[in-house]
Formats: structure tokens, sequence, C-alpha cells
């Protein structure tokens, strides 16, 4: 496609351009503060009674403004 636009006796050089950042690499929680958070948030919830979780899951939805039903 260069060729077509490219006016020299040489190919141009290639850009050095940033590498893309993984779907891993982008989620919340993936590095610093936020790792930090969801890592303590994970630990208490794995100490919280069944029940209180359930609770806890219905009003994150309802904040959420998602419509699921509790199991």
């Amino acid at each position: 496609m260069y060729q077509v636009f490219y006016d020299g006796e040489e190919p141009p050089e290639l850009p050095n351009l940033p590498k893309r950042k993984s779907p891993d690499d982008i989620a919340w929680g993936s590095t610093g503060k936020d790792a930090r958070y969801l890592g303590k948030l994970r630990r208490l919830l794995a100490k919280t009674e069944e029940g209180n979780r359930k609770l806890i899951l219905c009003m994150a939805q309802k904040m959420g403004g998602r419509k699921r039903s509790v199991r």
C-alpha cells in the first residue's frame, strides 16, 4: 500500500508504536490501588455468611439497575 502513496527509493521506516494492551491489562482491579481494593473485598466477602452475601448482591444489582434473581 505504501508504494501507492510513498515517493522514494527505500521503503519508509516503521514507527515505534507502543504495544497494545490485552483485555487482562485493561480490566478493573488488575493493578495498583484497584487490585488492592478488590483483593480486600474478596477476602471480606469470603468471610461473610451466604445469606448476607445474597443480600449484598441483591442490593448491588438494584443499585446497578440490573434485574436478576438471587438463587
